[in-house]
């Protein structure tokens, strides 16, 4: 039986982003479950026909489903969202339109789906993105229209004061500095909490521009030190991923190998 694992996510448009990130998890989960194939999908089509335009051939997710479906087999979806929100929800109404085609079918959780995820996120956080001495660290989540700060609030609450999480969407960066300033520091990192850095990330978080979150948090009286990677270049945050697949797997009763 053809076995595939799919890494489904909203995309990245150039390769460069998404190879060191996103492309070394594909890597990976080759590597940790030898019996499967591995693709890749994105929800924006406009991302997946820019990576696929670099050599890259990369379909729309929809596209990618209906020909998975088509193809039989055995289907693990792995999404790299980091919480359930309405891009998740999407790729869960997608999955239980096709779930009669796809007899065999695992499907991930989100990588912040319980109190234990959020505490092994906040420590693989810790141990990848390094602290001098004396500084702080502002995370700049894509938050949600709908629920803003909501679906981060457990991962907050799980890790140090030290470090203060912000959104893209219905937020900014004040609150966190604002919390960093409070706890005694005036110097800090900032980082996103995305999987893939990619152009519109890096603009938004460190651009020269006044309304990037580097300016906001300087104009504030932070020392601000950008650090522009993706979760997912984190070797930490990856094998979380794959532990995530292998419980899906497992909860599925398909073989791993």
């Amino acid at each position: 039986m053809k076995k595939t694992i799919l890494l489904a996510g909203f995309g990245t448009a150039r390769w460069a982003d998404y190879a060191p990130a996103a492309g070394a998890l594909e890597g990976e989960l080759a590597t940790a479950f030898p019996g499967w194939s591995v693709r890749r999908a994105f929800a924006s089509s406009r991302l997946a026909a820019a990576l696929t335009e670099q050599g890259h051939p990369t379909p729309h997710l929809p596209a990618a489903l209906a020909e998975l479906a088509a193809e039989g087999g055995a289907l693990a979806v792995l999404p790299t969202h980091l919480a359930a929100g309405g891009e998740y929800d999407d790729l869960a109404a997608q999955l239980s339109a096709l779930r009669p085609r796809l007899p065999a079918l695992a499907v991930a959780r989100p990588l912040l789906s319980s109190g234990e995820d959020c505490t092994q996120v906040a420590q693989a956080l810790l141990e990848g993105i390094l602290l001098e001495e004396g500084e702080g660290l502002v995370l700049m989540a894509h938050g949600s229209r709908a629920a803003g700060m909501g679906p981060y609030r457990p991962l907050a609450a799980a890790l140090p004061q030290q470090v203060a999480l912000g959104a893209m969407v219905n937020g900014g960066p004040e609150a966190a500095g604002r919390q960093l300033l409070r706890a005694g520091y005036r110097r800090c990192a900032l980082a996103p909490l995305l999987v893939c850095a990619g152009g519109h990330t890096r603009r938004e978080m460190a651009g020269p521009g006044p309304d990037s979150w580097l300016s906001r948090l300087r104009g504030m009286g932070l020392a601000v030190r950008p650090v522009c990677r993706g979760l997912a270049e984190l070797p930490a945050l990856r094998a979380l991923y794959r532990r995530h697949l292998a419980k899906a797997l497992a909860a599925a009763g398909l073989d791993a190998v």
